[in-house]
This record gives C-alpha cells, sequence and structure tokens, in this order.
C-alpha cells in the first residue's frame, strides 16, 4: 500500500485528532470513537433501518425539528438550486416524475410519457385528481405555466440555466395532456422534470414572481409553506388538503439551518432536534460527541456521490491560464492523505465521472499524487511566484484543514500560497464574478449523473472560469443530445478524460463517505446515494 507523506500542517491535524481521540477516552483514530453506524447503502430512509422499525411511538411532540448546516438563498422552487432549498422545495411542490437518485424514475404528476420518435417531444399524461393546497386542481394549465416561466426567464432561473437551455416550447394538448418541445433530442429529460416543481398557473397570473418573494408558496405537496426566517428556520405545516395518501404524525416541521455542527449536536442529544443531515455527512471527529447516545439515535452511514472539487481562474492574465500550473497543482495534492487524515476515510476518484455516476469508467487510473512531476510542470510554466488564494466557504465540511493541506501541498512544490474560508454568499459572489484564483466547495452527483456539473459549470461557465475548450463543449453537447443510454456513456467517459488532460476548468479532491443522524422513531428521511437527501415524507412511529 502506498504511504504518503503528512508533514507540517498535516501532521498538525493528525496529532489534534488523535488527541480529541485520547481525552474522550477513545482509540488512535476518530473513526474507531464514533458509534457503531449501521450500513445502509441503499438511498433508503432511516425509517428502513431495524432500530427505527423497534423504536416505539412515544410521546413525540407533533413538531418535527430537522437541523440542517445550510442557509436557503432563495424561495423561488426554479432558483433555489442548493439542498436546503431543494428539501424546503420537495416538500411543498410535486413534480413531474419522481427518482430513486439512481438513474430510474418513477410516475408523479405525470401517470405516464410518450416520446416521438425524433426524440425532440416528449407528450406527459397527467393524474386527474391532484389538487393544490388551496383546492384549486392541478391540470396541464398549470406545467405550462411552469415551463414558460422557465422558458422566459432568459435563462435567469438557475433551473432554466442548468436543466432546460434545449427546450424549446411547451403546449397543452388538453386539460391532462402536455408536450415539450426540444430543439433536438435531449437525454436527460426525466432528470431535469424530476427537479421542475409545478407552480400555480392562477396563483403566478395574480401575483407573478413577487409570490416567491412575500413567501405565496402555493403548492400541491403534502407541506404548505408558513415562513422562513433568513438565517433561522423554514416552518411549514400539514397540508390538509394533499391529494396523496400521506398523512404525516407531525402537524409542523421546523427546517432549522444550524450552521454550527457541534450546536446541531448538542441539540439532537437533548432531544430538541430529530435529524442532523449535511451534505457530505457529519464530520468524522464530530461522531464522538454522540457517544452515550446511541440508544436514542441512529447513525446511517452510505458511500454518496458528495464530492470535493477545485475550480481553477483560467482567464487571460490569470496564473492558471498556463495549462503547465494547472498540472502542477493536479500532481501536487495528497487526495488519499487528505481523505485519511482528514476525513477518517474517502476515497481518491478518477474524475468528475466517477463509480456510481453514468459515464464511469473503472479501468481508468484515479488522480495520481506525484510530487517530482508536479515540480516538472511548474518548472516550464509560466509562473513566477505569484501569489495565489485557495479559497473556501464556512459550510463546506472541514473546508480550512483541507485548504491548509492543499496549501502545504502547493508550498512543497514552490507555489507561493495563501488560504481564506470566507461566507458561503461571499464565495457565490466571487464565484459568480471570476473574483478568485482557486476556490474549493462540495458538489453531489445528482441522480447519479453528472449533467448539471458538466453543463452548468463548465459548458455555461456559470462559475466564471473563463476556460476556452470547444472540443470539451461539443461534447458536452453530443451526450445531452444523445438517448441512447450506453452511446451516451461513452460520450461522458471521452469528457472525462478530456478534463483530467486539460485540468479545466476543474479537479477533483476527494469523494466522501457520508453519516447522518436521525432519532429513533423519526421515519421518511431520505438519504440516496448521490448525496441528497429529502424530508418530504418525514413522520413518526413504529
Amino acid at each position: 500500500m502506498k504511504k504518503h507523506r503528512i508533514s507540517g500542517i498535516m501532521s498538525l491535524i493528525l496529532v489534534l485528532a488523535m488527541l480529541m481521540g485520547m481525552i474522550a477516552g477513545c482509540g488512535s483514530t476518530p473513526a474507531a470513537d464514533a458509534p457503531e453506524a449501521p450500513a445502509n447503502n441503499d438511498g433508503v430512509a432511516a425509517s428502513d433501518t431495524p432500530n427505527n422499525a423497534e423504536a416505539p411511538a412515544a410521546d413525540h411532540s407533533k413538531i418535527a425539528n430537522i437541523a440542517l448546516a445550510e442557509n436557503i438563498t432563495s424561495l423561488d422552487p426554479h432558483h433555489s438550486m442548493n439542498m436546503p432549498g431543494l428539501a424546503l422545495s420537495d416538500m411543498i411542490y410535486d413534480t413531474l416524475v419522481t427518482s430513486d437518485h439512481a438513474g430510474n424514475y418513477f410516475p408523479s404528476i405525470a401517470e405516464r410519457w410518450d416520446i416521438s420518435e425524433d426524440g425532440t417531444v416528449w407528450t406527459f399524461h397527467l393524474r386527474d385528481d391532484i389538487v393544490f393546497s388551496n383546492g384549486e386542481v392541478l391540470n396541464a394549465d398549470d406545467v405550462v405555466c411552469t415551463f414558460e416561466r422557465l422558458l422566459n426567464s432568459e435563462g435567469k432561473l438557475a433551473a432554466a440555466k442548468s436543466y432546460w437551455s434545449a427546450l424549446k416550447g411547451v403546449e397543452k394538448k388538453d386539460d391532462y395532456t402536455v408536450d415539450l418541445i426540444f430543439n433536438s433530442p435531449y437525454a436527460c429529460t426525466l432528470m431535469s422534470c424530476a427537479v421542475t416543481y409545478i407552480i400555480s398557473d392562477e396563483s403566478y397570473a395574480e401575483f407573478g414572481d413577487q409570490m416567491f418573494i412575500d413567501g405565496n408558496l402555493l403548492g400541491s405537496g403534502p407541506w404548505t409553506f408558513v415562513e422562513w426566517v433568513d438565517g433561522q428556520y423554514s416552518h411549514l405545516q400539514k397540508n390538509e388538503n394533499y391529494w396523496g395518501e400521506f398523512d404525516s404524525y407531525f402537524d409542523e416541521v421546523y427546517l432549522r439551518y444550524v450552521l454550527e455542527t457541534s450546536t446541531a449536536i448538542s441539540g439532537q442529544i437533548s432531544g430538541d432536534i430529530d435529524a442532523n443531515i449535511i451534505v457530505g455527512g457529519i464530520p468524522v471527529d464530530l461522531l464522538k460527541l454522540f457517544n452515550g447516545s446511541e440508544e436514542k439515535i441512529d447513525f446511517i452511514s452510505m458511500d454518496v456521490g458528495s464530492f470535493q472539487y477545485l475550480g481553477f481562474q483560467c482567464g487571460e492574465g490569470s496564473v492558471f491560464h498556463d495549462k503547465n500550473v494547472r498540472l502542477a497543482v493536479d500532481y501536487a495534492i495528497d487526495r488519499q492523505g487528505i481523505a485519511d487524515y482528514i476525513f477518517g476515510g474517502g476515497s481518491v476518484p478518477n474524475g468528475l465521472l466517477f463509480k456510481g455516476c453514468v459515464g464511469y469508467n473503472p479501468d481508468y487510473p484515479v488522480y495520481e499524487y506525484n510530487v517530482e512531476k508536479a515540480k516538472e510542470y511548474l518548472a516550464k510554466s509560466s509562473y513566477n511566484g505569484e501569489e495565489i488564494t485557495l479559497s473556501s466557504n464556512t459550510s463546506t465540511v472541514y473546508a480550512e484543514e483541507v485548504l491548509l493541506a492543499i496549501a502545504e501541498n502547493m508550498q512543497d512544490i514552490g507555489m507561493n500560497v495563501k488560504i481564506e474560508v470566507v461566507e458561503g454568499a461571499t464565495l457565490l459572489d466571487m464565484r459568480n464574478t471570476g473574483n478568485y484564483d482557486i476556490y474549493m466547495v462540495t458538489a453531489t452527483a445528482a441522480f447519479g449523473d453528472q449533467y448539471d456539473f458538466l453543463y452548468k459549470r463548465i459548458r455555461n461557465d456559470i462559475y466564471m472560469s473563463h476556460h476556452n475548450n470547444q472540443e470539451l463543449i461539443d461534447l458536452i453537447d453530443a451526450s445531452n443530445a444523445e438517448l441512447d443510454a450506453a452511446k451516451r456513456a461513452e460520450i461522458l467517459k471521452d469528457i472525462n478524460v478530456m478534463l483530467r488532460e486539460e485540468c479545466s476548468p476543474i479537479t477533483m479532491v476527494t469523494q466522501h463517505n457520508a453519516t447522518q443522524a436521525i432519532t429513533k422513531g423519526i421515519t421518511g428521511i431520505d438519504l440516496f446515494t448521490d448525496g441528497r437527501y429529502s424530508v418530504r415524507w418525514v413522520s413518526w412511529g413504529n
């Protein structure tokens, strides 16, 4: 087994982790000190674990409190694309189809669908028994209104930009039949439908976009919106007019945005929090804080499509405009060391299309840690000692520790590096304007498909990396238009190779295993293998 050199800052991180273990009266690694986590790799909810099945339906409050580690950014279901925002929308609204987040799609508002011979028209046949929370019938007019809003947004709405740029039009065939019409065959139609929430045409005609600013969120899902207190919580209550069979034990749900993980853990141990969910999982070294609470809390651990990546500023005049500088950084990073000594475990991927993704190639080599090769690339580059800032945000797990490790790796090959960890909104603004050298964030492979990442971050360059590779863009377009799954997978394999060879505009760091904490008796919280989650069906039971 290859050994990884851990020096300076990395050694300090390891020593601190060991000291924390000894203070807690535990073993030599953080993972050994954590409560034993039951394996649950099926993308299934805590409700399906044996411990929860045995939990008594005691006198639990009729109000559920779920801690999420990030604030939402918008109440607009077509523009809030971070996980807490999607989780909120998923409780309030319905979509045409649903997914198991592993490439399979199922009826929801649409009970069936057809595809034209040329692949450019998808016809959705809707259920006729769905109503919004105010009793208004949901029909083709609402679906048309939803997609016309996306079409008319000129790409300003995140959902339109990420999922529907190939959409040409939407047409009502009858009260319960709708055509989606595309410029060309679109391989990710069902995936896009699964994250596009259907709004009320009558409500939108009356209020327009102001309805989302005012919190007038009318949906057909099992919960209705009460209020959002920015940075604190979103409050929902049971939809008494819900058309489905689901009837939660809870009358109300609070999604509480608790950025400090230890605070959320304390709240769960005291009983004030029912579930503690973090994209990428609860940090391994903090799991020991749960010691002694195993009888009342389940720890669900699973391999997920959650990963950290670096985004390079490749524009003219940037240090990373030079491919050799990018490759120098790429080979300098000790990814396995970061996974082992910071995350307490994880894997080095072989690219953006890692295991579990459409287009994954198990025969392609993982990223290589090679200091000598990194120095060679730097020596033949245009780099001349310029200071480089590594940036991340406060909601990225182990942001400071990972940045320190990467900074040390870069310093080891002769680069001048500093780090900064800023608020999430600050980093988002930096990315939206291209005002960065390198940033690091966590992302997920939604539905086991990297379409969203490829299209939004690379093909459309929404984070202003200014990379310039028309061949790569053409391949991404080809993958989006290929309806044959096997052929599309081959195109995606080529894309993965090109991303690795160009090291632009991103390079991967690590892929994660994630552990979430669910209080026994809580059911209906879905944890998916693509790193996403849903609290739509939250309830309490035997």
